[in-house]
């Protein structure tokens, strides 16, 4: 096993302590539909799949993407 590997396994362990539902699995496969609508033809195997597996897992976990310009966030 590789570091990147190491380290979305890791992310995804923070994700589910933190009461995350979806898996490791749902997580893979959103990020290869999304490489594949934009034209990105990536391995699934490679480290440049995984960092951007772990990055999707950790914007997850801190609730991104945010709208900074919601109904609640205008001040009158």
């Amino acid at each position: 096993m590789n570091i990147s590997e190491i380290q979305k396994i890791n992310m995804f362990d923070k994700y589910v302590m933190r009461g995350g539902l979806d898996t490791l699995d749902t997580f893979e496969s959103i990020c290869q539909e999304v490489l594949t609508m934009v034209g990105v033809f990536m391995p699934t195997d490679s480290d440049m799949f995984n960092d951007v597996v772990t990055s999707v897992i950790r914007d997850s976990i801190r609730g991104y993407p945010t709208d900074p310009y919601t109904h609640r966030s205008v001040k009158k």
